[in-house]
C-alpha cells in the first residue's frame, strides 16, 4: 500500500514539476509563455540523464542510499522553486528536481515486487495503476494555488513537498 501510494506521490511530483516550472518562469522571471516552456524540455532531459545515471548508481550502491539522496534533490529542488527568482538558479531547482525524481519509480517499484515475489503479476499492476498520480495532483495544484491567490505557484509546491514529504517517509522501509 505504501508503494503504491508512494508511486502516485512520484508520478505527481513529476507531472506537476512539467506543469508548474513554466508558470514559475513567468510569473518571477518574467519570460514569455515560449520561452518559459524550454525549461520543460530541460526537465526532461536532466531526468533521462538522471535514468542513465541512476543505471549505473542502482548497481554499484545501495536502493536505499539512492533514494534518500533523491528525496534531499527533491527537497532541494522545491525549496528553490520557492524562494529563488531568477532564471538560473530556476533552471538549477528544476533540474535538481529532474535529478531526483529519476529513478524513485525502479526503487518503489523494485521494493514492491521484492515485498511480495509470489504475487508479482498482482503487485506490478497495482503499481502500474499509480501512474494516476498525474491525473489527481494537478487539479489539487490548481485549487491550492488558487487558495494562495498567486501566480507564483506556491500551492502546487506545496503539494509536491507534501508528496515528497510521504516518499521520504517511505524511506525506513526501503531495503539496501
Amino acid at each position: 500500500l505504501f508503494c503504491f501510494l508512494a508511486i502516485i506521490c512520484q508520478v505527481g511530483v513529476d507531472v506537476g514539476t512539467s506543469i508548474t516550472t513554466p508558470q514559475i518562469l513567468m510569473g518571477r522571471a518574467g519570460m514569455s509563455s515560449d520561452a518559459a516552456n524550454f525549461i520543460t524540455s530541460v526537465y526532461a532531459m536532466v531526468r533521462l540523464a538522471g535514468c542513465l545515471l541512476g543505471a549505473y548508481l542502482l548497481a554499484n550502491f545501495s536502493n536505499r542510499k539512492i533514494y534518500i539522496a533523491s528525496i534531499a534533490l527533491l527537497i532541494l529542488g522545491s525549496v528553490g522553486l520557492i524562494f529563488f527568482s531568477t532564471t538560473g538558479l530556476l533552471y538549477l531547482s528544476t533540474g535538481a528536481m529532474g535529478l531526483g525524481i529519476s529513478n524513485l519509480f525502479a526503487i518503489i517499484f523494485s521494493q514492491a515486487l521484492e515485498s511480495k515475489p509470489k504475487r508479482k503479476n498482482d503487485i506490478s499492476s497495482l503499481m502500474i495503476m499509480g501512474l494516476v498520480g498525474g491525473a489527481i495532483f494537478p487539479p489539487l495544484m490548481g485549487t491550492t494555488n488558487k487558495l494562495f491567490g498567486s501566480g507564483q505557484q506556491y500551492g502546487a509546491i506545496i503539494v509536491m513537498l507534501a508528496c515528497i514529504g510521504f516518499m521520504g517517509y517511505m524511506a525506513k522501509i526501503i531495503k539496501d
